[in-house]
């Protein structure tokens, strides 16, 4: 037990936590979920009407956001499932992975400054499954940031800070 404190009530502990972050990515970002929510609706309209069409050029800004997460969520599952299967107990070596992790994390910051691109603000698929590896990544790995990682992709793939963000806490809604 980790400060006579059992599993229980650390695994209660991180629930609330988890759900308290949830819920305050939802409140603060409502009005994004709000836009996806509204704009997975047109899709199926699209679809059910046949002027559905995959040419992402067409694509509006919250459905380019949409797919990109999605894309994003399910190579980040793919990464946590495989990592989980090659690492199945971390706690004999958890000291070790947490500081590589951190170190990496940094690297990762310091190359999107000097690799950064001009704002273009587009999420192209590049970023999306970089995006999801780095989640994937955060969430099997302690250590490894979800939040710097996502934002520093976005740096490098020419999205803004502000754009970056936001995709980085809409993308930890699945993640919680």
């Amino acid at each position: 037990a980790l400060f006579k404190i059992d599993c229980v009530t650390v695994d209660l502990l991180s629930a609330v936590l988890h759900i308290g972050s949830l819920f305050s990515v939802v409140l603060y970002f409502r009005r994004t979920f709000y836009d996806l929510l509204l704009e997975i609706k047109e899709i199926v309209k699209d679809v059910m009407n046949g002027r559905f069409s995959a040419d992402d050029g067409s694509f509006s800004t919250n459905r380019r956001m949409l797919f990109s997460l999605i894309i994003s969520t399910c190579v980040s599952v793919i990464v946590v499932l495989i990592l989980n299967s090659v690492f199945p107990s971390k706690t004999e070596m958890l000291l070790l992975i947490c500081g590589i992790c951190f170190l990496v994390t940094g690297f990762i910051i310091f190359l999107s400054k000097s690799l950064k691109k001009p704002l273009t603000n587009s999420y192209s698929t590049k970023f999306s499954l970089v995006a999801g590896l780095f989640q994937g990544l955060s969430i099997a790995l302690p250590g490894f940031s979800r939040f710097a990682t996502t934002v520093s992709a976005g740096n490098i793939f020419g999205i803004s800070k502000q754009n970056a963000i936001r995709y980085s806490f809409v993308l930890s809604f699945p993640a919680m």
